[in-house]
């Protein structure tokens, strides 16, 4: 309307002025303007027009003076304009064409392209609270607003995500909503089952009092670092599988290798025993022994079902996990833990899980281990589902059929065994770190002597290999009597004994082909040759350890080593090789060490026939004999301050440190045997009380077992040191006044720590 009003003067103002002027002729109407253009923002403009006054730009049905070639309208709705040119006298020129102007329609800013999830559990305890956390990705606004859409009568949420749930009687599914506020049309659901509260019943405990059990779950093992900020380092996880009935228990667990291997148990003798399968197709029971060497009766293992004579009372309702916590410390907890689980777990109690009105499981966690990972705080957690029947099967250990063919091969193991006297070379071709070697011995093995002599191979002579051997460094087994042997090495002076043993056994240190001949599953028969190539079962490739021995741990390590190759253009499983006459002429294995790994060839000859070279004279050997105490006991050392090496008494060498007497420590060897490595200083921190002490470090030179642990000498050391007084703490130290003694497996090395306290 104003704009209506402003147009309706200015006519008035022009009508008047025209009627007050007297011209002298009538003005000449001008010409319309020309090259009208219009503008995305609405902008009209035109050409000059000679002579313009001004022009009147009509939009729509208004009118709009200007004195400009331009106008700027309103680009937000769309109209129809024109232009008219203001002549002299106010004379006006036609009306332009009229023409449209279509607004543009501007574009809404666009929503981020948001993503929204939601975090936390998935269960509720009715009555508990529960924190879910939204994770909005996409937008710099990572504000929610969460809402209940399904169960409002159940549960409700806070501004935060913090769910709150009442007390059901059934269990109830819910939903909460997170909705994004940088984009509200995005957001992220979750459903929610708030639980009811589990009651135990008399009857949920029977149902579970079969003989005949079985756990399946997982142990999670969490390593934290020791200190002022201890801090979380690494978490995994073993799967845990155990079935058990009457006197037999069976599990699966991960070996250090991670390979799942098979664990049989059975009550023996009233004992809990190991279960295994000899190489010589035998079951083999092993008596099973605690940290202190002790032996463990059947009862003693927990190796059956604990759930029978539970009653209720047994058990008090946990109010934050809502399980049922074991409440007796009768040491129930240990055998229901150990019955679960293979692995070793310091146990701190145990709980039942309930679920859909039944017993479905057991949950544990251990205390404090520091045991797990060296230099580690470790904490396990343990749960396990559980189930009865009566028809479960128990595996058990399955013995090798014999075959015909396993005939020959069982022979030519008791001709080998017989032998007075036979050679054997060993080629080991070997990678370690991607550099290939290759390392050559033979081997002269009589009644009393075993003797290694290393050599060179420089090519081949008439199809023979061409050796040029190192007799200064030969070594080998000397037997001295029928309860003494001794290894030795060479030196300028000739043989030195390095090592004692007490054994009336002596074919011990020889290849002892101790083996039936049934665990060998595949043959090839070379009909030119008479000759019969066996090939082991995987799972006793171990075997390969019986094809030779050699001095210290580096040899021996091949042959439990000893695994399967397989590969498109090559497969090499442990074999032996028995020829027309009866004897095994050949042995061949793959073993893998993973960062050393190679292949080893065997070659048996000369039966009985075998003679010493004429250089191995043992004229002027010095015998030693197994040593029973640090006093008299010659060990090696070396000076600190000039870096030489010398021989010392034991006893005074170790007085010398000035850490503990040698008087106060037990002598190893009884247990050990002649296995002293060295002795040093070193500071040692006590598991138990993570200070730092001055010790002794004592190395011993043990072998490795064949599950790739060195167990067995562990346990020797621990009944050793209880059997003269000293008592073990939960950490594995032993004391006995103010002497502690640490024995440590480091990286398969045994090393025992010695230190006093005031």
């Amino acid at each position: 309307m104003i704009k209506k009003i402003l147009s309706l003067s200015l006519a008035l103002v022009l009508l008047f002025s025209f009627a007050a002027c007297k011209p002298e002729e009538t003005p000449t109407a001008p010409d319309a303007p020309q090259n009208i253009k219009i503008s995305d923002d609405a902008l009209i403009t035109w050409d000059a027009v000679d002579g313009a006054l001004g022009y009147i730009v009509k939009i729509n049905e208004n009118d709009f003076s200007v004195t400009t070639t331009s106008y700027q309208a309103s680009a937000s709705e769309s109209f129809t304009y024109s232009v008219t040119t203001v002549g002299k006298g106010y004379v006006l020129s036609e009306q332009s064409q009229t023409y449209t102007y279509v607004a543009k329609e501007i574009p809404t800013p666009p929503k981020p392209q948001v993503t929204v999830t939601i975090v936390g559990g998935t269960d509720i305890k009715g009555g508990k609270t529960l924190q879910l956390e939204a994770n909005v990705e996409g937008s710099a606004d990572k504000s929610v607003v969460w809402s209940v859409t399904k169960g409002a009568d159940v549960i409700s949420v806070s501004e935060n995500g913090l769910v709150t749930a009442k007390e059901v009687e059934t269990a109830t599914t819910v939903e909460v909503e997170a909705r994004s506020n940088a984009n509200p049309e995005k957001f992220a659901t979750k459903t929610l089952v708030v639980g009811v509260k589990p009651v135990l019943t008399q009857a949920m405990l029977d149902a579970l009092t079969c003989s005949k059990i079985a756990f399946n779950g997982y142990v999670n093992i969490s390593a934290y670092t020791i200190g002022s900020f201890s801090k979380l380092e690494q978490t995994y996880s073993m799967v845990i599988k155990t079935v058990m009935g009457g006197d037999r228990w069976y599990a699966e667990y991960e070996n250090s290798l991670g390979v799942t291997n098979s664990l049989y148990c059975a009550k023996y003798n009233d004992m809990a025993a190991l279960v295994g399968l000899s190489l010589n197709n035998t079951e083999l029971y092993e008596v099973m022994t605690d940290d202190n060497g002790r032996e463990i009766s059947w009862e003693e293992s927990g190796y059956y079902n604990n759930f029978v004579g539970l009653t209720v009372d047994d058990f008090t309702f946990n109010e934050e996990t809502w399980n049922f916590d074991y409440n007796k410390n009768d040491g129930l907890a240990e055998k229901m833990i150990a019955s679960a689980n293979p692995y070793d777990f310091k146990v701190d109690g145990f709980s039942l899980l309930i679920a859909d009105g039944e017993v479905s499981g057991i949950y544990a966690k251990s205390a404090d281990d520091y045991s797990v990972l060296a230099g580690y705080r470790c904490v396990q957690e343990l749960m396990a589902v559980v189930f009865a029947d009566e028809e479960m099967e128990i595996p058990s250990i399955g013995k090798f059929s014999h075959e015909d063919i396993h005939d020959k091969l069982n022979q030519a193991v008791a001709n080998m065994q017989a032998l007075d006297s036979y050679n054997m070379t060993m080629t080991v071709t070997m990678s370690t770190y991607g550099t290939v070697t290759q390392n050559f011995f033979k081997e002269t093995i009589t009644n009393d002597t075993c003797l290694f002599v290393p050599y060179k191979v420089t090519g081949t002579v008439d199809k023979e290999e061409n050796r040029t051997y190192v007799t200064d460094g030969s070594y080998g087994y000397r037997k001295i009597d029928d309860g003494l042997y001794n290894t030795f090495y060479t030196d300028e002076n000739g043989f030195v004994a390095s090592r004692a043993y007490n054994s009336s056994n002596f074919k011990g240190v020889r290849p002892t082909f101790d083996f039936a001949g049934e665990i060998f599953r595949a043959f090839f028969n070379d009909p030119e040759t008479g000759d019969t190539t066996y090939y082991v079962a995987d799972e006793m490739s171990v075997v390969a350890k019986t094809f030779y021995n050699g001095v210290g741990n580096d040899s021996v390590l091949y042959g439990l080593f000893a695994t399967p190759y397989r590969a498109s253009d090559l497969t090499i499983i442990p074999s032996v090789t028995v020829n027309a006459e009866g004897y095994i002429t050949e042995a061949v294995f793959y073993f893998n060490m993973t960062i050393m790994y190679g292949v080893v060839e065997i070659t048996y000859s000369d039966f009985n026939t075998a003679t010493l070279p004429e250089f191995a004279s043992f004229d002027e050997f010095a015998v030693r004999q197994v040593p029973t105490q640090w006093s008299g006991m010659i060990i090696d050392a070396t000076d600190e301050e000039t870096n030489v090496d010398f021989k010392t008494d034991a006893a005074e060498y170790i007085d010398s440190f000035d850490i503990c007497p040698s008087s106060d420590i037990p002598f190893f060897g009884t247990a050990l045997g002649d296995a002293f490595g060295f002795v040093m200083q070193a500071v040692h921190i006590s598991t138990s009380t993570n200070k730092a002490h001055m010790s002794l470090l004592m190395y011993y030179d043990v072998p490795l077992d064949d599950d790739y642990t060195i167990d067995s000498s562990l346990k020797k050391i621990g009944k050793f040191l209880t059997d003269n007084g000293f008592v073990r703490n939960k950490q594995g130290e032993y004391n006995k006044g103010n002497v502690w003694i640490e024995p440590t497996d480091n990286d398969l090395d045994l090393i025992i720590y010695i230190w006093t306290t005031n």
